[in-house]
């Protein structure tokens, strides 16, 4: 199968990495009542890059709710995904956003806020590829998203299934150039973007019904800020019930059903 320009659009996604939401560039004083928000800015429709390089999505214009409604302003700070916690509680951020899900094993470390989406380790394939189900993957190259709470779950699913799985970890980005090369047959991802980016490229992708469990996506902050945690929770609650969630996430998602 050849590349497809979908492989262009991640290339050139994946060189925006570092910037900030405002412009700012590392070491930027903020001033205190500023929200930092830790990101991955390639997880459409979630939180990504429009065509002019502006952030968007459906994590950018709730947070920026949120501040409003808090009287404080939000700044998106793009993170190494993989050392998420350790930006967090080493204070460079005030929360952790963008598809992060909830684990338990995370819980110990940080705090969530209330559910904000559903979401499923999916598996998706390249739309001709003869994997059909999660036990087609076995004996197969699988690329995994760097620190991803699939991570555990799949190679235990490996070692039942004999230990044949090879592994690779990388970006979501990357993970999709290597399932269009072939150099991967087949990627564990979350859900939420795998949908986006199967929809914006009809024919070029397969996310199979068969999966590795569902979980919630929330956002997290330190163990220590209770005060903050109250005043997110409070304000999300007050945001479903004023229906100015269902209309964040209808321009995102679509109609919820």
């Amino acid at each position: 199968m050849k590349p497809s320009c979908f492989s262009k659009m991640l290339i050139a996604g994946a060189c925006l990495l570092g910037i900030l939401a405002d412009g700012t560039g590392p070491g930027t004083a903020q001033a205190e009542d500023t929200l930092t928000v830790g990101i991955s800015d390639d997880v459409p429709p979630i939180c990504f890059r429009d065509n002019e390089s502006k952030l968007v999505g459906f994590d950018v214009d709730l947070l920026q709710e949120i501040g409003k409604r808090l009287s404080r302003p939000i700044v998106f700070k793009v993170i190494e995904w993989d050392k998420k916690i350790e930006e967090l509680n080493s204070k460079n951020i005030d929360l952790i956003a963008s598809n992060l899900s909830i684990t338990e094993e995370r819980k110990k470390v940080i705090a969530y806020t209330e559910p904000l989406i559903q979401n499923a380790q999916a598996i998706i394939v390249n739309a001709t590829s003869p994997i059909h189900t999660k036990n087609d993957i076995i004996g197969k190259k699988v690329c995994l998203l760097q620190d991803s709470n699939s991570i555990p779950i799949v190679e235990r699913f490996n070692v039942k299934s004999g230990s044949t799985i090879k592994f690779s970890f990388s970006s979501l980005h990357d993970c999709l150039i290597s399932l269009i090369s072939e150099e991967v047959e087949a990627a564990v991802l979350d859900l939420t973007p795998l949908t986006y980016y199967s929809n914006q490229n009809p024919g070029q992708f397969r996310i199979l019904a068969d999966h590795f469990g569902e979980d919630d996506l929330a956002y997290g902050l330190r163990l220590s800020d209770r005060a903050l945690l109250t005043q997110l929770n409070e304000t999300i609650r007050a945001m479903q019930l004023d229906g100015t969630m269902k209309s964040i996430h209808e321009r995102w998602f679509g109609s919820v059903k």
